[in-house]
C-alpha cells in the first residue's frame, strides 16, 4: 500500500504555484459526471440453465415489482429509488439518499 504524505502549504506565496480553493470549488465538484448502478434485483441460476438457456427464457428476480431498488456509485450504496418509466425509457426516482 502506498503512504501518502500530506504538507502544510498554508505558508507557500501564491508566485511559487499555491493557490487557494476558489469559491467555485462546490460549483466544479457538483457538475463533476460519475456512474451510477440501479440493482434491480437477483437470482440464483445453475450454471447449465444458462449455458444452455434458450433466447426467450426469462430469469425470475428477488425483486419485486414496486419494490425500492439499491443505488450504488463506485461500489458504494448512495440511496434508494423506485423504477418509473420516462416516456419509453426506464428511470428511478431517487426515494432515499444515503
Amino acid at each position: 500500500m502506498s503512504e501518502v504524505v500530506l504538507e502544510d502549504v498554508s505558508n507557500l506565496e501564491e508566485g511559487l504555484g499555491a493557490k487557494p480553493i476558489s469559491g467555485n470549488f462546490d460549483k466544479i465538484l457538483n457538475s463533476v459526471e460519475v456512474e451510477l448502478e440501479v440493482i434491480v434485483g437477483s437470482a440464483k441460476v445453475e450454471l447449465g440453465k444458462l449455458v444452455n438457456g434458450e433466447v426467450g427464457s426469462v430469469v425470475t428476480l428477488d425483486q419485486a415489482i414496486g419494490d425500492p431498488v439499491v443505488l450504488k456509485c463506485d461500489g458504494q450504496e448512495v440511496g434508494r429509488g423506485v423504477l418509473v418509466a420516462d416516456g419509453t425509457r426506464l428511470a428511478v426516482k431517487i426515494v432515499e439518499n444515503d
